[in-house]
């Protein structure tokens, strides 16, 4: 994986199934159109109103390929009528807003083939780093994504997400049932 695109979200946090399935939905988009999810996070702890997506490329063509294999007869829809953000500056006088997305019905025999994960919420750590590596890091035992973060001292976790899918190209790493991402050699 050559490019890494990190989705920000900012949830209602009373919509938190809603950003669910519109995560779990994309499973069956994102590998159509080329491309590879990562993992889409909701909030766990800390900040209640941020998740994350992210989606892999091998490369600047293999991206704009996926781009170009959106369907917007297929895949885009818009509504109006939903509840705006108390910080949305397109927010109507009732404060609803309307929304684009992609209608990414899923098949329910789908449904179970598709992996969903919470991540905790990170908070950035004055510490210094206790590893130079991930692997460095995973050697030690299991830990959750910011945990690896805290570990190598990342800001925002991009370096992270690269040598995890570098380790996982590998054929070494893993996740287990809880979300911590381990080395194969470290499972138990």
């Amino acid at each position: 994986m050559k490019i890494l695109c990190i989705i920000r979200y900012e949830i209602d946090p009373s919509q938190r199934d809603g950003f669910k399935q519109y995560a779990e939905n994309w499973g069956r988009i994102i590998p159509r159109c080329g491309g590879r999810l990562i993992g889409y996070y909701l909030p766990y702890e800390g900040t209640n109103y941020v998740g994350w997506g992210m989606i892999g490329f091998d490369s600047l063509a293999a991206y704009e390929q996926y781009k170009a294999r959106l369907r917007a007869d297929r895949d885009v829809m818009i509504a109006s009528g939903f509840p705006g953000y108390y910080t949305d500056p397109t927010a109507a006088k009732d404060s609803t807003v309307a929304k684009i997305g992609f209608d990414l019905t899923m098949l329910p025999e789908q449904r179970d083939d598709f992996e969903f994960r919470r991540a905790r919420g990170f908070k950035a750590s004055a510490a210094p780093a206790r590893y130079q590596t991930v692997r460095q890091a995973l050697e030690a035992g299991p830990l959750f994504f910011s945990q690896l973060m805290a570990a190598v001292g990342s800001k925002d976790g991009r370096e992270v997400a690269v040598a995890l899918d570098a380790l996982r190209e590998e054929g070494v790493l893993t996740r287990l049932k809880n979300g911590e991402w381990t080395l194969k050699s470290e499972t138990k």
